[in-house]
């Protein structure tokens, strides 16, 4: 039964999609689809270096910024753990002050 709605689905899908491939044909043959960078053989290295060129600190990045985010995450991280830390300290000395007054008072009687 799970097969079927599945098979279904897939078939109702596939004829949705080619429905409005179909109904686009006319666009879609009269449009121009240019890929950057594909089409001019260009090294890998090349295009990445012209990417990277718009990227400096004239346009918003800079590595001041990137030194600060990175130092108050470390920072962030570091309290995060100091904090774990006291809390199974705290939950350590608890439970041995249990225990010392149990077999304290079982002593006793």
């Amino acid at each position: 039964m799970l097969n079927l709605a599945a098979l279904i689905i897939l078939v109702v899908s596939f004829g949705g999609m080619l429905f409005i491939v179909i109904r686009k044909w006319p666009k879609l043959r009269t449009a121009e689809i240019i890929v950057s960078g594909a089409a001019t053989h260009e090294p890998l290295r090349e295009r990445l270096r012209k990417k990277m060129a718009g990227l400096g600190p004239a346009n918003g990045f800079s590595t001041e910024k990137l030194m600060k985010k990175a130092l108050i995450k470390t920072k962030i991280l570091f309290l995060k753990g100091e904090r774990k830390a006291d809390h199974y300290l705290r939950k350590v000395s608890h439970s041995q002050k249990f225990k010392d007054d149990y077999w304290g008072e079982i002593d006793k009687k």
